[in-house]
């Protein structure tokens, strides 16, 4: 069994370097000899998404329509929704053909069990918990829909500047708190590897005997992702 893992490319939207390369890599899924079964998405793949948006699905129209044409193709496309990207909605659900989960999934690749994470919900401090509560709050959602998509995706794209500084600056406990909850979830019987983005960081690591936490990384640093066969994990780069 074949499966790509790809976080974090952060797309801006029409022009953007990472969103070429990200298309290309999702291209050749579906052209290659040997296509993965299953293509997993992490979260923050979109820089903002908000529910259907217009200016937004002008901007990422070409990642929208490559991962079409992986559905089309009979790869299972499985998304995380992260903290920039959410609320996906019957677009993907429905047109795409995505299995999109707000929080958390746990799904078997040969026999072992991941448990599958953005890795943002798992920040509990006060501040990013009220944060994150209020961008998904009914009135947050009621404004995006009356406001004009284009406006909507200037505002959001200022909210946008100040969420990854605030993500760069704590880096290092990013990655700890996302380690620490792997560490204990992993003691589980059933949950076999650990799965989470969100610190950037690409990490293959074993915690356990025959128990692993992985990050691919952000696809936005040299098309860093994770890639999955035959049992072996590999974090892999296709540059901009």
């Amino acid at each position: 069994m074949k499966a790509v893992i790809i976080a974090d490319s952060h797309i801006h939207g029409k022009g953007d370097p990472v969103q070429e390369n990200l298309v290309r890599l999702l291209n050749s899924l579906c052209s290659d000899k040997n296509p993965p079964e299953v293509l997993i998405l992490l979260g923050d793949i979109f820089e903002f998404w908000m529910g259907f948006n217009k200016t937004a699905y002008s901007n990422y129209l070409p990642t929208l329509t490559a991962l079409k044409k992986i559905n089309n193709a009979g790869i299972r496309i499985i998304y995380l929704e992260g903290n920039h990207d959410f609320l996906m909605g019957r677009y993907f659900t429905e047109t795409i053909g995505v299995e999109v989960y707000p929080e958390y999934a746990v799904v078997e690749l040969d026999g072992t069990k991941l448990y599958l994470t953005h890795g943002d919900s798992l920040d509990k401090s006060p501040r990013y918990t009220f944060w994150r509560w209020l961008v998904r709050s009914l009135p947050v959602r009621i404004l995006n829909m009356i406001l004009p998509s284009g406006t909507s995706w200037l505002i959001a794209d200022k909210l946008s500047d100040k969420s990854r500084f605030y993500n760069l600056e704590r880096g290092i406990n990013i990655e700890n708190f996302i380690k620490e909850y792997a560490r204990e979830k992993l003691k589980e019987k059933d949950i076999d590897v650990f799965v989470a983005g969100h610190s950037h960081k690409a990490t293959i690591e074993d915690i356990y005997e025959r128990k692993k936490y992985i990050n691919p990384g952000s696809f936005a640093d040299n098309g860093s992702h994770v890639t999955f066969q035959d049992g072996a994990y590999k974090i892999e780069k296709t540059k901009n």
